[in-house]
């Protein structure tokens, strides 16, 4: 649990975070940042998309981020013990050439209709990440229409 100072009445934003960063430790910090990350996401839907995140949502996009930036950083003898089945892997990622980028998305659609979430990971030709997030939305539609709106996110 990450313990969040008081932002005190004459006290200013930069003030409020900087104790808040100088009293967490290094898995906090990367809490801190990926929570300020989908903040100011949050702003921008309501900015450009008028969209307003609620609070659960904004957790939700937190907590699944750090969970992926932490299996995308762990150590590769770690990610060997994870359990495969047979024919699992059989298509592997390429890397892009030298000097491009290279974006992979995938959708996952939630039964009952209750909506559908957009993966997104972008690499470099080294195959590190430039970029990676997700994106929850409601509604019922096709995987190959959950793609394509991914597709579209990654191109704006």
């Amino acid at each position: 649990m990450v313990k969040v100072p008081q932002l005190e009445v004459d006290g200013t934003m930069k003030d409020w975070t900087s104790r808040w960063l100088a009293s967490s430790g290094d898995d906090d910090k990367s809490l801190i940042a990926l929570i300020c990350w989908n903040l100011w996401q949050n702003m921008n839907n309501v900015v450009w998309e008028k969209k307003l995140g609620t609070v659960d949502s904004i957790l939700f996009g937190t907590n699944l981020q750090l969970s992926v930036w932490k299996i995308a950083h762990s150590p590769v003898a770690q990610m060997r013990q994870v359990g495969q089945l047979d024919g699992d892997g059989r298509i592997r990622w390429a890397p892009p050439r030298n000097g491009w980028l290279k974006a992979n998305v995938d959708a996952a659609i939630f039964p009952g209709g209750d909506g559908y979430c957009i993966g997104i990971i972008v690499r470099d030709e080294m195959g590190s990440i430039v970029q990676a997030r997700n994106v929850r939305f409601h509604g019922n539609i096709s995987p190959r229409l959950a793609e394509a709106i991914g597709i579209r996110r990654v191109l704006s």
